[in-house]
């Protein structure tokens, strides 16, 4: 019986995959040679993972694997959407911040995704360690033309940007508005959606202001408020404590009426 021939070297596989754009299995090429960015739609961690998101996740660690199995340098990203309006309301309900419970379905969600031998993704960005960045691209995309602010939301407009839908092959007129959430009126557009949502609860202390061309926007921003408070507050205290060694520098060498020969040109004690 004549042994089964070995397959060939990873080197040689040729990776094919279904383009959405064309509707046809494609080969496989990469922007930069030998690398790949892979992105994934992490969960929104108000409640504990189901078997949607286990099928989800070990689809694409088939995927992250078979890609570095075939030689590729991978940089795998996953992030969490870690403050929502669910989140916030559960936090409400069951009296806690909204990080305590993001943080503990987080770890929970990790540990599924141990349990199901999922390998880590390269990065796992959270939503609240990227607030500054993500206010800067919806400035950006409004002052492209592209974003609308409706008060404190801000909305993404359909019909500035040819290309949508080009992925998925549908129309506008085959969109069905309504079907999934209620018609929001003050949209220009019903298919328009939310790049950023206005704080429902304005009792919690959390919410800072970004100034647009159409309105003031209501954002989430606590991690930028405290991080701009702090550097605030360190820079005032050193302040203070250089003014007090000039002082006591001063106090410790009274000047005289005679030049010191020896101090360089220039040199002084700048507060």
């Amino acid at each position: 019986m004549a042994e089964p021939t070995p397959p060939p070297p990873p080197s040689q596989l040729q990776l094919k995959l279904f383009s959405s754009m064309t509707k046809a299995k494609e080969p496989f090429q990469p922007r930069v040679e030998g690398k790949v960015g892979m992105y994934v739609c992490g969960v929104t961690p108000y409640d504990f993972s189901h078997v949607g998101h286990a099928r989800a996740y070990v689809a694409f660690d088939v995927m992250y694997r078979y890609l570095k199995f075939l030689g590729y340098e991978v940089e795998y990203v996953r992030n969490f959407t870690d403050i929502d309006d669910k989140i916030i309301r559960r936090a409400n309900e069951a009296g806690e911040t909204h990080t305590s419970l993001s943080s503990r379905f987080i770890n929970e969600f990790l540990l599924d995704m141990a349990a199901l031998q999922c390998l880590p993704p390269t990065h796992e960005p959270r939503v609240t360690e990227h607030i500054e960045l993500i206010i800067e691209l919806i400035t950006k995309i409004m002052q492209n033309g592209h974003g609308y602010a409706i008060e404190g939301d801000v909305d993404f407009s359909v019909d500035s940007f040819p290309e949508y839908l080009l992925l998925s092959g549908r129309k506008l007129d085959q969109h069905c508005a309504g079907e999934r959430v209620a018609v929001d009126t003050r949209k220009r557009n019903p298919a328009d959606f939310a790049l950023w949502k206005e704080l429902d609860d304005a009792r919690l202390p959390n919410a800072a202001y970004l100034e647009t061309k159409d309105a003031t926007v209501l954002v989430m921003a606590t991690v930028v408020e405290m991080k701009a408070l702090l550097v605030s507050v360190v820079k005032m205290v050193l302040a203070v404590v250089m003014a007090m060694v000039a002082v006591a520098v001063v106090v410790a060498n009274p000047p005289s009426n005679s030049v010191d020969q020896t101090a360089p040109p220039g040199a002084a004690l700048v507060v």
